[in-house]
């Protein structure tokens, strides 16, 4: 009976590992597909960020992967948003003036549809609640690349990278918003805009000169990679 009961887990293991396997290989079968889309999709999949981002999403579409808002609140150590879907990118940021306030961005997975997120707590991290960014306009979407700084001033900046709604694979914006809460975000410029078609930006950082010793005290700073046919 013992060996009899080892033998049927082995199998429901072998099982296991079989259909993940397999699914995997539909994912990177249609992760291929999409690519394939764009001359250069194997060069931007491997250097660019937003561009792995909107492409792995449009794959899951395909499969019918879950994207919520579900919510799992919860005090320090342990998830503050649950979803069927990784975070990846993860970027923090604490209020100036109101050490409660803290704001976390990531990639989710579902950012392409529904924005890039944004986690708040107001009681120093015990509890937490997801939001969004502004919607963007039609022709463009979240691509992920998540960045967020805080200002002096009680300010948070939140980068982030856009790509183009439709299946042209560039160009590639870069975003900034900015709230003094996390719930409400105003500007939503695109920084550093390249004329170039064909003009791919990536991982930005950005940082606030909070230093009370500077003569550019306030200042914000934000760094990026561009590439243009230009």
């Amino acid at each position: 009976m013992k060996y009899y009961l080892n033998s049927r887990c082995i199998i429901l293991t072998i099982l296991c590992i079989s259909v993940r396997g397999s699914a995997q290989t539909d994912f990177q079968r249609e992760v291929g597909k999409q690519i394939a889309n764009d001359a250069d999709g194997k060069f931007l999949y491997e250097h660019s960020d937003a561009y792995r981002n909107r492409i792995e999403w449009r794959a899951r579409q395909k499969f019918s992967v879950k994207e919520s808002d579900e919510i799992l609140g919860g005090g320090r150590g342990k998830d503050i948003y649950y979803d069927a879907n990784d975070q990846n990118e993860t970027t923090i940021a604490i209020n100036r003036k109101d050490p409660n306030l803290i704001i976390a961005g990531s990639n989710d997975g579902a950012e392409a549809s529904l924005q890039m997120p944004v986690y708040i707590t107001k009681d120093g991290g015990q509890s937490w609640h997801t939001s969004r960014l502004p919607v963007l306009p039609v022709d463009r979407m979240a691509g992920g690349d998540p960045m967020i700084a805080a200002s002096d001033d009680g300010r948070f900046y939140y980068a982030f990278l856009t790509t183009p709604w439709k299946y042209a694979s560039l160009p590639i914006q870069l975003v900034v918003a900015v709230s003094t809460d996390g719930e409400n975000w105003t500007d939503m410029q695109p920084v550093g805009v390249q004329n170039a078609v064909r003009s791919l930006q990536d991982k930005p950082t950005i940082v606030a000169d909070n230093s009370p010793l500077s003569p550019n005290h306030g200042r914000i700073y934000i760094s990026w990679t561009v590439s243009t046919d230009d």
